[in-house]
């Protein structure tokens, strides 16, 4: 069963996920600030990462380079979510290794889930259906 996990600050964006993920059998932890995030890297290894551009204060975007520097942890597929059209288009810069514009349509968010696990080796038989 892969696992997700959910970097964002509203509670109705979480309630839709959750109810999204348990349809696909994904296993998800839910987070909302950024020494959450770090913790759970160390304890519960995602598959991937769905991480909200503004978070508590936090750029979401630095988070993700941050992520994506430390050799530990860069290899987890990381889907970048905002709003705001101008933020996600330098999203590339941060290492992102995807961008969904909010709101956005579940069964494109699936799919941008299972090409990233499918294209990341530690987690090539992962997706879901």
């Amino acid at each position: 069963m892969p696992k997700i996990l959910i970097v964002e600050d509203s509670d109705d964006l979480l309630d839709m996920y959750k109810i999204v993920f348990s349809k696909f059998k994904f296993e998800m932890t839910p987070i909302s600030t950024k020494e959450t995030l770090v913790r759970q890297l160390v304890l519960n290894r995602p598959d991937i990462i769905l991480l909200d551009i503004h978070l508590n204060g936090e750029d979401g975007r630095e988070i993700c380079k941050g992520i994506k520097q430390n050799k530990e942890f860069s290899s987890i597929p990381i889907i970048i979510t905002s709003g705001s059209t101008e933020k996600l288009a330098a999203c590339a810069e941060y290492f992102a290794d995807d961008a969904l514009q909010k709101p956005f349509d579940v069964t494109v968010l699936i799919e941008k889930i299972n090409t990233l696990l499918l294209t990341n080796k530690d987690a090539a038989s992962t997706t879901i259906k």
